[in-house]
């Protein structure tokens, strides 16, 4: 076999390894739609709704219902171990809010959230539904597991 002909194989395999490499990501990548819409309740005090903001922009937070309570709008940066009370903007009004206590449309822009919830703070009665809804077409990572890892793509 002459040098060149070794050469070539190495370039077919290298070429090979990424192509197995780049459908491996893109097999473990979901596409996420602003149809996906997660929906949780809240019925007393200290439930709460939560969800991954990874890889996502924006959320709308919609909260219907027949409710008297007050819910608080908070969001992690380390996937849940600290909460902090964030605002959101109220579709109707653009005013931003830590609170609500009616139904209502909200929307939260992630500046590197990890998480974001709907938690009951005090409750009187009923159950709130609160839907969230991705703000855009995009895709969620894969989890990170040991091949990802040692590739330096995730912690």
């Amino acid at each position: 076999m002459t040098s060149r002909d070794q050469a070539d194989r190495r370039l077919s395999y290298g070429l090979i390894a990424a192509l197995l490499t780049a459908c491996f990501f893109v097999g473990l990548a979901r596409q996420v739609r602003a149809q996906d819409p997660t929906t949780g309740s809240l019925a007393k005090a200290s439930d709460a709704v939560t969800i991954s903001l990874v890889g996502i922009a924006s959320e709308t937070i919609q909260l219907t219902g027949a409710w008297s309570g007050t819910v608080v709008f908070e969001a992690t940066v380390d996937n849940g171990t600290n909460w902090q009370a964030v605002p959101v903007a109220n579709v109707s009004t653009g005013a931003p809010m830590l609170q609500a206590n009616t139904n209502g449309l909200q929307v939260i822009q992630n500046a590197g959230f990890t998480a974001v919830r709907a938690r009951a703070a005090t409750w009187g009665s009923g159950t709130a539904t609160v839907t969230f809804t991705r703000g855009f077409l995009g895709f969620i990572a894969p989890p990170c597991n040991a091949l990802l890892r040692a590739a330096g793509a995730c912690k």
